[in-house]
């Protein structure tokens, strides 16, 4: 019998993403705008990785491309917060949720892959 663990967590994550807009929103109605918000939480996460992990820095000092991967997946984040804050949130879930698919498609017309 296989383990129901991966099916838990992919019910977890959709659960997670499916309501990741809400308080974005509250927020954003009490008057704190989506990118402070993000900025925050970012900030919150970096603290309790650094005190959590002090070594950290030497660690991306050791490799660069952590940085640019830091970059997209902050920026993906934010496009994400914002979208959801001032969007249909059907619409945008739907659209990250197809980002893999995105993926693929631009893989094709801009790298030449298949």
């Amino acid at each position: 019998m296989q383990s129901p663990l991966p099916f838990a967590a992919l019910l977890f994550n959709a659960f997670v993403w499916g309501l990741a807009w809400w308080p974005f929103q509250h927020m954003h109605q009490a008057g704190l705008h989506p990118l402070w918000a993000t900025a925050f939480m970012y900030a919150v996460v970096l603290l309790a990785l650094l005190a959590w992990r002090p070594t950290l820095w030497t660690q991306v000092r050791q490799h660069p491309e952590l940085w640019l991967l830091a970059l997209a997946s902050g920026l993906n984040n934010v496009a994400f917060n914002w979208a959801v804050t001032i969007g249909d949130v059907v619409r945008v879930i739907l659209l990250f949720y197809l980002m893999p698919a995105w993926a693929v498609l631009l893989a094709w017309k801009v790298l030449g892959e298949r």
